[in-house]
């Protein structure tokens, strides 16, 4: 049943102010005639090929991520995706964007449960060498909110859960934030956490100069009721408003934020985010 579906992770979101419906399969063919499921494992040491497939419109552009990382592309509603044996562990998932929408913003239409091929160890992040360079400090985080929203905070052990509710304004929002020291955030640092989420959602993270009105960028990522690693370059980051580059600008940046907003989340909805570990470092 539904239920089921959804506690095994067999689903996929949509964004309906892009299109509707959004219909989309997404699998992975196994070589002995099997099937794997969004939200299912299979071993690593076999032949198995991925396939996506989505109801279009035209100028629909499926991406499939391995490890985070967008390893093959399709224009023709449809993807295949040949994995060998020799492969290593991985996480592959799938999104689907609308070139018409590519100059506003990098918003998805379309978002896959991910397939696991492998052992869970290695389903987070390919080991990247990384040197930290500072720990945040769960006990310094607090929540920032638009006044129809209601958001709390806890931190049990090192593992910070923000829970949220938006209101029915379209500005509204809610979110944790961390001060930084101004020196901390240049062009070549990363921020590595762990997250989770109480369902499947893509959360915004933002760095910003100032309070209030002050400079922005953002980055959004993927979070699902799984923990993964996450690791955001701050190259990766996009100004919100007029174009700026990013490079030049980061110097004085003196917060970051996790936020839940109408970007990417309809009003009055909510959820839980988790987010543990963090640390920003050079790779």
């Amino acid at each position: 049943n539904l239920l089921t579906s959804i506690q095994a992770g067999h689903v996929y979101s949509s964004v309906e102010g892009r299109a509707t419906p959004a219909e989309l399969i997404f699998f992975a063919s196994l070589s002995n005639g099997g099937v794997v499921e969004m939200g299912d494992r299979t071993p690593s040491n076999q032949e198995l090929q991925l396939v996506a497939k989505v109801n279009g419109p035209r100028g629909a552009t499926i991406r499939l991520l391995r490890n985070g990382t967008i390893v093959s592309e399709s224009t023709n509603l449809e993807l295949t995706y040949s994995v060998n044996s020799s492969d290593t562990s991985a996480v592959y998932r799938t999104e689907v964007y609308f070139s018409e929408f590519a100059e506003e913003d990098d918003l998805p239409w379309i978002v896959s449960n991910p397939i696991f091929i492998g052992s869970r160890e290695t389903e987070n992040l390919p080991s990247i060498p990384f040197r930290e360079i500072y720990g945040a400090n769960p006990n310094a985080w607090r929540t920032e909110q638009y006044t129809d929203a209601e958001v709390t905070l806890d931190l049990n052990v090192d593992i910070l859960t923000l829970a949220y509710t938006l209101g029915n304004s379209p500005a509204t929002y809610a979110a944790m934030a961390y001060d930084i020291e101004t020196e901390r955030i240049t062009s070549d640092v990363s921020i590595d956490f762990v997250v989770r989420a109480s369902k499947p959602m893509r959360i915004s993270a933002q760095l910003r100069r100032g309070a209030g009105e002050g400079s922005r960028w953002r980055h959004s990522f993927y979070a699902d009721q799984r923990d993964r690693r996450v690791r955001l370059s701050v190259r990766d980051f996009t100004p919100v408003g007029p174009p700026d580059s990013v490079e030049e600008s980061v110097s004085g940046v003196d917060g970051l934020l996790f936020v839940a907003d109408t970007v990417n989340y309809q009003r009055n909805s909510s959820g839980e985010l988790q987010i543990s570990g963090l640390r920003l470092g050079e790779q």
